[in-house]
């Protein structure tokens, strides 16, 4: 167990470290200066935020903005650019002053306005300006390299002025970042606040006066580190954390009506899912499985042939079935469907209703 809440500490260490060192750069790495062009900088631009004005058989004021040709000739007010004079395009001026896209519409971004300015001041370039170009694909290169999306590194920590407060990496890039504000680190809390800032932050429980004690009568060098690691195995890790995910999922105990107490209505067996999402941060699940277990688990395994239901596939239904199957009980008839939380089964020969999957028996 100590060695499992460590790896999952490193984890979290990790996670910690990634998002330090985003620091201060914009959202995407730095590109080398090239000129816009049309089909690969500027289209995406317009399909997302044009094309359902200006990309129809009637155009609003004539304007179509799905070729280059088209934008040169224009609509009803003349052509939407002037090559190489931005500030005589139209077009420019309409997504400048955010009256394009109309309305509560979503406005350019000033690094979109600045790509379409600089785009009219290279000239407009094309590949094919008489062409409608396809439409660009889900995920852009640019897309891909966003921070989260590479390979994990190890650079080398910073340099640091008050490099006697680092006491592991992630304090220097940290520490390098307040120094650059002119900031520095806050005082070292002292014993009695750091012991009851971990039971809070892991456990989201205060510790016993027992437990105050007990810390601060352990002088070993490694005192805190094993405080970690208990905590961390506690079961009321995975409930203090595992509300986070749901809290995403939309899980409640109850449907409605929940601040008047005759009226309480639970749906049966719900609260097998919120079990397992607490049971999966404490045994360290992968994520990757986590999801998987919740999107498919029903995939997993041959359920519908076993003789019994082994922990492992009672578990994988249980992870779908709150996605799958939980009942609504709403007073919406359409999400009130008996297919959608009872169905038929054949064994041997005969076919019957099975209860939907996280109420059925561990043994039917």
């Amino acid at each position: 167990m100590h060695g499992e809440h460590s790896t999952r500490a490193l984890r979290l260490t990790r996670a910690v470290m990634a998002c330090a060192l985003v620091g201060g750069r914009g959202v995407f790495a730095d590109e080398p200066s090239r000129s816009p062009q049309f089909e690969r900088d500027v289209w995406p631009i317009v399909v997302a935020n044009c094309l359902a004005c200006h990309g129809v058989e009637k155009p609003k004021g004539q304007l179509d903005l799905r070729s280059v040709t088209a934008i040169l000739r224009g609509g009803e007010s003349g052509p939407a650019v002037e090559r190489a004079d931005p500030d005589a395009s139209l077009l420019l001026q309409r997504i400048a002053g955010g009256e394009m896209p109309p309305g509560d519409q979503r406005k350019l971004t000033a690094d979109e306005v600045s790509l379409v300015r600089d785009w009219i001041l290279a000239g407009v370039p094309a590949q094919r300006p008489d062409a409608i170009p396809p439409p660009p694909p889900p995920v852009s290169e640019r897309d891909r390299q966003f921070w989260a999306f590479q390979t994990l590194a190890r650079p080398d920590p910073p340099a640091v002025a008050g490099g006697t407060r680092v006491r592991n990496p992630i304090d220097a890039f940290v520490l390098a970042r307040l120094e650059a504000r002119g900031l520095i680190f806050s005082p070292a809390a002292d014993p009695v606040t750091l012991v009851r800032r971990v039971y809070l932050d892991l456990l989201g429980l205060l510790p016993s006066p027992a437990e105050v004690d007990a810390f601060l009568a352990d002088a070993a060098p490694e005192a805190y580190e094993r405080l970690i690691d208990r905590l961390l195995a506690s079961p009321h890790f995975g409930e203090r954390w595992g509300r986070h995910w749901l809290d995403v999922a939309g899980y409640v105990d109850t449907v409605g009506f929940d601040v008047d107490g005759p009226q309480i209505i639970t749906s049966d067996g719900k609260w097998l899912y919120r079990d397992y999402v607490i049971a999966a941060f404490n045994a360290d699940k992968p994520f990757d499985r986590f999801v998987t277990e919740q999107l498919a688990g029903d995939e997993l395994y041959d359920w519908r042939r076993a003789e019994h239901y082994a922990p492992e596939i009672r578990e994988a239904l249980v992870a779908t079935g709150f996605l799958r199957t939980a009942r609504d009980l709403t007073h919406e008839d359409v999400g009130v469907i008996p297919q959608n939380f009872y169905g038929p089964t054949k064994r041997n020969g005969s076919t019957r209703n099975w209860h939907r999957c996280p109420n059925r028996s561990a043994t039917t």
